[in-house]
């Protein structure tokens, strides 16, 4: 979900002290509960030295999608209308700025509208067709509007545009594999993005709820202790409500390892 992409139309800020808690924050936006509150807090504190910085617009929109989506937020359906008028705002600063589509894709994910995110992250890419970072988003979105072939191909751009992902990208290009049926390749990718980002809950979810329902409850329920380790009021009954995945099959895949792995 973060801000990594090319520069080179985008207007960026020329205030050291925003851009440097930008870059900080995005580091830490949506990895856990703690860490996203503290993104949000920096992403703000950005925005109050410079008021036209987009960028720091388009990541404030991310922290509030990652409290709705994790179970963080008292008024999910409030956040995301904050996280639209935050997208809104950064595109009318600059409509070269390829985040705030990022942003509105991941709450079209979050409302079940995958067509509506995949159109989204595609308009990422035009504007940074060459960026690594906005393929890897659209692979995810490709991956939860259940069009895994095309996620994959998706996934094979962003590594050859960068060969050393970050830990979202080695999600984002797991959950192709994943949604593939191809779990041992799916988990390569999860163990890569836990060891870029031990902090990221979202390494261990997977890993879990893959080697669940491998059956593999060894290795399963090790990777539950380190998620409650960083979340501990993860509910898997409450993010098996999220309209994520198209294919609720294979939403339903993960839910059931992740209930073998122990959690609940």
């Amino acid at each position: 979900m973060l801000g990594w992409g090319e520069q080179s139309r985008e207007k960026g800020t020329t205030h050291v002290e925003a851009y440097l808690k930008w870059l900080k924050a995005r580091t830490l936006v949506a990895t856990n509960e703690a860490n996203n509150r503290l993104a949000r807090q920096m992403f703000e504190e950005s925005i109050a030295l410079d008021p036209e910085f987009a960028n720091a617009y388009a990541m404030l929109g991310i922290s509030y999608c990652a409290q709705a989506m994790n179970g963080w937020s008292q008024s999910p359906g409030k956040d995301l209308q904050r996280a639209f008028e935050l997208a809104q705002k950064a595109i009318g600063l600059d409509h070269s700025l390829h985040s705030p589509h990022v942003t509105l894709a991941w709450i079209y994910v979050l409302k079940g509208k995958h067509d509506e995110a995949v159109a989204e992250g595609k308009k990422a890419v035009d504007l940074v067709p060459s960026s690594g970072w906005a393929n890897a988003q659209l692979c995810a979105f490709l991956a939860y509007a259940d069009r895994p072939e095309e996620a994959i191909l998706v996934s094979q751009n962003a590594l050859r545009l960068n060969p050393f992902p970050n830990h979202w990208e080695l999600s984002f290009l797991g959950n192709a594999y994943f949604v593939a049926s191809r779990y041992e390749e799916a988990l390569t990718f999860f163990k890569k993005m836990q060891e870029r980002n031990p902090d990221n809950m979202w390494a261990y979810s997977y890993q879990a709820g893959i080697y669940g329902h491998l059956g593999r409850e060894e290795e399963a329920r090790a990777a539950a202790k380190e998620l409650l380790r960083l979340n501990p009021k993860f509910s898997v009954e409450q993010l098996e409500k999220m309209p994520w995945y198209k294919n609720r099959d294979k939403w339903n895949l993960l839910i059931n390892g992740l209930r073998r792995a122990g959690l609940k």
